[in-house]
């Protein structure tokens, strides 16, 4: 299976340099190719150095690819999520993808789990979206936990560290995606495909990702 991990990076280095620093902890990471999806700002050099920081501690050059690409002007969330949706899986033909933010943390055994999802949707039907967040509790020891494997499945979508596949990207999302800036991307996902069409998204009990950038 051809897989990779979209980062998503505006103007944010703080924040950025937290969740590069979860990810280098991350088991399978190296089983991955990366991209950098960058929107230009006065702080792209101080987050481009710290994407080389990382793949110097982190990449195994041998074995993965590696590539930043930035947009200058910038194309803002709504078009930066898209753009990065569909250059891994149109342009390149990734078979799962998996959508990191320069502000959600996540814990080790995150890839594991979500490749655990994708193994469970396909005995389930209507499972499109993989999520690594709940709402219940953050942990980053989750090993020990009671409930650490056990999962919800709803009609919702949350983009707080996800993934889907390359098939149900193309049968349920991309052509319903809105540019309409009056309602976020993610809400219109939850609204106006999952809730719909009656799709789920699954994640688990305990929450592998947390938001550090809500004020």
């Amino acid at each position: 299976m051809k897989k990779c991990i979209n980062f998503i990076a505006y103007n944010r280095p703080n924040y950025f340099s937290e969740v590069l620093n979860s990810w280098k902890n991350v088991d399978k990471i190296n089983e991955y190719d990366l991209y950098f999806f960058l929107d230009y700002s006065d702080k792209i050099q101080e987050i481009k150095n710290l994407i080389k920081k990382f793949i110097k501690e982190k990449v195994n050059a041998s074995k993965q690819k590696v590539k930043i690409i930035i947009s200058n002007p910038k194309k803002g969330v709504n078009n930066s999520m898209y753009n990065a949706l569909s250059y891994s899986f149109d342009k390149l033909k990734y078979d799962f993808v998996v959508m990191a933010e320069d502000d959600i943390v996540v814990t080790k055994d995150s890839l594991k789990l979500l490749e655990c999802m994708l193994e469970i949707s396909k005995k389930e039907k209507n499972i499109v979206t993989f999520s690594l967040f709940s709402g219940y509790k953050f942990e980053n020891t989750i090993e020990s936990m009671h409930n650490a494997t056990k999962l919800y499945k709803i009609y919702w979508f949350n983009p707080w560290g996800w993934a889907i596949t390359n098939k149900n990207w193309t049968l349920y999302i991309k052509k319903f995606w809105s540019f309409d800036y009056t309602m976020g991307w993610d809400v219109h996902i939850t609204e106006n495909i999952m809730k719909k069409q009656k799709l789920f998204m699954i994640g688990p009990i305990i929450s592998r990702s947390k938001n550090i950038g809500i004020k």
